[in-house]
């Protein structure tokens, strides 16, 4: 319609004057990517959201322009996007409390598996088939997902261990705010049932 493409037209339309006097407003580029993704075939929309981001990265930003990756490029795009807002959403002070969590996690382990407790995964777990899904777990938190699987463990592996050499990576990941982590739980709960 005539007035959608005004409000995304080149020359300004109502959603980019208002961009450029609320700049940190998610929803309006999201609104203006909303609409050039009805209007166009190209990907000018997913620019329009990492423009927001480059910005102003926050994660109501982050999940909408995963799903919109996700509907344009695919899942294995929309977990980069996944990734990298982790690793974009971190502050200094949260690496550092990261850090001490995952030691005092680390600790946890080691004794409870000292004192012969059930760290790892659940019977029912052990007994999964070879390819099954994996489950998305906050990797900071142990009470999340299986006992013991602080370190991005997979419940499927019980033998896998919190060593030095795991795979952490060289950036380290930031804390998942429950809205991203429910974003992309969905994502992949739609994957799995297919």
């Amino acid at each position: 319609s005539g007035s959608s493409a005004n409000a995304v037209s080149p020359d300004g339309g109502i959603l980019k004057l208002g961009q450029i006097h609320i700049p940190d407003s998610t929803l309006l580029a999201y609104a203006e990517a909303e609409m050039l993704q009805k209007l166009t075939n190209d990907e000018e929309c997913l620019k329009v959201m990492e423009s927001l981001l480059e910005r102003y990265p926050t994660t109501l930003g982050f999940v909408l322009y995963q799903r919109m990756v996700r509907q344009r490029k695919g899942i294995d795009a929309a977990r980069e996007v996944f990734g990298k807002a982790r690793r974009v959403l971190l502050s200094e002070e949260q690496y550092r409390e990261i850090k001490e969590r995952n030691k005092a996690a680390a600790k946890d382990d080691e004794e409870a598996a000292e004192a012969g407790a059930g760290v790892g995964t659940s019977e029912a777990a052990k007994k999964s088939e070879p390819d099954e899904r994996w489950v998305v777990t906050n990797r900071l938190d142990a009470s999340v997902g299986a006992p013991g699987a602080t370190n991005g463990d997979s419940l499927k592996d019980p033998d896998r261990t919190n060593k030095a050499e795991s795979t952490d990576p060289l950036i380290p990941t930031g804390p998942v705010t429950w809205h991203l982590y429910a974003s992309h739980a969905g994502i992949e709960h739609r994957i799995n049932r297919r």
